[in-house]
């Protein structure tokens, strides 16, 4: 399984007639028969010693020719490996790794082809990524719990014949989440509050001590 491979070989093969033909000139005497005997040279090496001499080679050579190189290497150094390992049957590992992003990356993630959209899609991480914000953050659970959509979390709970929520769904509730936290402490910073005042029947005693309520 060859994760390195381009797929696209036929477009390096033109970048490089490209930029081979731009600067041709008549052959050295003997060049062809010189430059097969050195790659053959070339190939009995190991890869350090491989990577020193092409590093020497680049030293002998002038400003414009590197950026010949360069444009060359550029379409072997792209690799789609979220597309690649989904083509493979290896969705699963696309979603591990793109489960470590954060909202703002997540976001950025799923615009850049129809591959990656699909992962994100299928793998339901912005389920899961709510569900980390969920476990890991108090303000979060006490959201969840007020605003009634824990049940959707995990193991959804169907009620009523409810359908089960989608990828679409998530993608929606994220963002309304992230204003309602906003508002919340936005309130609490500008003291924006409904005072609500508990009657405890303690007139009789010197102190209140304990408070139960329910929601």
């Amino acid at each position: 399984m060859d994760f390195l491979s381009t797929g696209n070989s036929s477009g390096i093969d033109d970048v490089v007639s490209v930029n081979i033909s731009t600067t041709k000139k008549s052959p050295t005497i003997n060049y062809e028969q010189n430059s097969d005997q050195y790659l053959r040279t070339f190939s009995t090496w190991n890869e350090h010693e491989q990577l020193c001499f092409v590093e020497n080679l680049l030293k002998h050579m002038k400003s414009h020719q590197h950026g010949q190189v360069n444009l060359f290497l550029l379409p072997m150094l792209k690799r789609d490996f979220i597309g690649r390992l989904a083509s493979y049957g290896l969705e699963h590992v696309a979603e591990k790794i793109l489960g470590y992003l954060d909202d703002q990356s997540l976001k950025s993630t799923e615009l850049v082809c129809h591959e990656w959209y699909h992962v994100i899609s299928e793998g339901m991480l912005w389920k899961k990524l709510i569900e980390r914000k969920f476990l890991s953050n108090s303000l979060w659970r006490g959201l969840a719990d007020r605003r009634g959509w824990t049940k959707y979390l995990f193991r959804q709970l169907m009620i009523n014949g409810e359908k089960l929520k989608r990828h679409e769904f998530y993608r929606q509730l994220y963002p309304q989440i992230i204003q309602d936290i906003e508002q919340l402490e936005k309130n609490w910073r500008t003291g924006n509050f409904q005072l609500e005042k508990i009657q405890c029947r303690s007139q009789n005693s010197k102190g209140v001590y304990c408070l139960q309520y329910d929601d």
